[in-house]
């Protein structure tokens, strides 16, 4: 508790309820999770009046915060497997495309293969 405080520059205070609630939310988050999430939540922070409800919102808000943190890391883990992936396919596509060319150069007459005088 007294991270978040510190993280909340003693503006954010949680009282003995909130206190039970946070811990309560370790029981499904981790400690990291619920740090990470109000440091999120205490930068968004921008008036008098959002700072003076802001241990009773954060209590709230926690489980959902976290929660739409965890898809958010889920679903760009998914977007980078998948440009890793595609990343992957374009580079055998661009050897692929580089083999084909050195045949196709291979198979062409070199210029000092030619000897105008050869009978043809």
């Amino acid at each position: 508790m007294a991270e978040l405080t510190l993280i909340g520059h003693s503006e954010v205070v949680f009282n003995e309820a909130q206190q039970k609630q946070i811990g309560s939310l370790l029981a499904s988050y981790s400690h990291e999770e619920i740090t990470i999430v109000f440091r999120e939540f205490y930068g968004r922070i921008s008036t008098e009046y959002e700072a003076r409800f802001a241990a009773k919102n954060f209590c709230e808000a926690a489980g959902a915060l976290i929660d739409a943190r965890r898809l958010e890391l889920k679903q760009q883990q998914a977007r980078q497997k998948d440009l890793a992936r595609l990343t992957a396919e374009d580079r055998k596509r661009e050897e692929e495309r580089n083999a084909a060319r050195a045949a196709t150069k291979a198979a062409e007459p070199k210029f000092e293969d030619f000897d105008p005088l050869a009978d043809e």
